[in-house]
C-alpha cells in the first residue's frame, strides 16, 4: 500500500509539472505559515474519541499555472495529529506527528488586494512520532506506539484569503479540512486521521 501511495504522488507531481506553461516558470511566491491543528480519527470497530489540539507549521511555494486564476501550491509542514479519549477516570491521548507534503491546486480571485481562494489536493505524510499517554488521577504513563505505519495519505480541502500589502508581500489566513484515506495502524483496529486546521502566514512574490 505504501509503495502504491508513493507511486501515485510521484506520477501526479510529474503530470502537473508537464501542464505548467513555460511562461509561468518565473511567477513564483514563497511563504511561511503556522497555526492550530484539531485532529481526530475514524476508528473501526467504532470508538468514541475527541479532538487532540496540536500545532501545524511549515513553508510553502506557489506557482501560477493558468491565467490569473489557477495556481499550484506545494508545502512542507510539521503537523500534530491523533485523538483523545476519556473512559471512566482514565484520560488517554494518542499522539501522531507527521512531516506532511501537500500538493494543492489553488484558485483565487485576482482583481483586488483582498483575494479569496479555495484549494484542494493530496497530502503525503511521514510519521515522526507515535506515542500514547494515559493519566489516571495524578499518575501519568507514556509509551511508544510500534504499530503505526510510517506513511499516511489523504486529501486537504480549504478556503482562505490573501491581503496584498504591496506587489510582493501578502498576508493570508486559511481554514482546512484534512481527510485521511488510509488505515495508519497495523492492528485489527482501523484508524484513519482527520481534522481541522487554521493557519496564518506571510508570502513573498518574486
Amino acid at each position: 500500500m505504501n509503495k502504491l501511495i508513493l507511486l501515485f504522488v510521484v506520477n501526479l507531481a510529474m503530470a502537473i509539472c508537464l501542464l505548467i506553461p513555460r511562461d509561468a516558470q518565473a511567477e513564483i511566491a514563497l511563504g511561511l505559515h503556522g497555526g492550530i491543528s484539531l485532529s481526530d480519527a475514524s476508528v473501526e470497530p467504532e470508538l468514541s474519541t475527541d479532538y487532540r489540539a496540536g500545532a501545524v507549521a511549515g513553508v510553502f511555494s506557489e506557482l501560477k499555472i493558468a491565467g490569473e486564476v489557477l495556481y499550484l501550491q506545494g508545502e512542507f509542514n510539521y503537523v500534530q495529529k491523533g485523538a483523545e479519549q476519556t473512559v471512566l477516570r482514565t484520560e488517554s491521548k494518542i499522539k501522531l506527528d507527521y512531516i506532511e507534503i501537500p500538493l494543492l491546486l489553488k484558485a483565487k480571485y485576482e482583481k483586488m488586494d483582498f483575494k479569496p481562494f479555495i484549494l484542494a489536493g493530496p497530502a503525503l505524510g511521514f510519521n515522526v512520532n507515535a506515542s500514547g499517554e494515559s493519566t489516571i488521577g495524578r499518575t501519568q504513563f507514556t509509551s511508544d506506539l510500534t504499530t503505526v505505519d510510517a506513511i499516511d495519505f489523504g486529501l486537504l480541502f480549504g478556503i482562505g484569503a490573501e491581503y496584498h500589502f504591496s506587489s510582493q508581500w501578502a498576508g493570508l489566513l486559511t481554514a482546512r479540512y484534512s481527510l485521511g484515506l488510509v488505515d495508519v495502524v497495523e492492528t485489527a483496529t482501523t484508524w484513519k486521521n482527520h481534522g481541522l486546521q487554521t493557519l496564518a502566514g506571510v508570502m513573498f512574490k518574486f
